[in-house]
């Protein structure tokens, strides 16, 4: 679930039109619309995997939680000193992206390692999808 809603923010905020972001915070702001485009896949991977996360908190497994800011720390640093003063901005947002992927595939590596889940079982079933339809028609 946190998946689905958070590409459809992201898809939601990605729709608006650049000129918007100009109109509203300045013409400073007019690469807003590709900053949000190249970090969208890092969003989405922190989205997913704070659930994991909240997970690893609530069994007193931190370790975990610490190595994956750490890897996720000094992917940036060492990264960032080669790409940001070539690529700039955009050069920041793919750093940012792909270290939060990094921690998030780390994270969940883990997961799947301590636990019998499966990918599927992060899946909405027909049932689950009835029975949700159902409940939010009662209302």
């Amino acid at each position: 679930m946190s998946f689905w809603i958070t590409l459809l923010f992201i898809a939601a905020i990605l729709l608006l039109p650049a000129q918007l972001y100009i109109m509203i915070f300045g013409k400073d702001f007019h690469q807003t619309k590709q900053i949000i485009l190249f970090l969208s896949p890092g969003i989405l991977a922190i989205a997913v995997s704070n659930i994991i996360g909240f997970y690893f908190a609530g069994i007193n497994k931190l370790k975990i939680l610490n190595v994956k800011s750490v890897v996720g720390l000094i992917f940036t640093l060492i990264s960032s000193f080669y790409i940001i003063p070539r690529w700039g901005i955009t050069g920041a947002c793919i750093i940012t992206s792909v270290s939060y992927c990094l921690s998030s595939g780390l994270l969940f590596w883990r997961f799947y390692q301590m636990t019998e889940f499966h990918l599927s079982d992060f899946m909405i079933s027909k049932g689950e999808f009835h029975l949700l339809l159902n409940k939010l028609l009662k209302k």
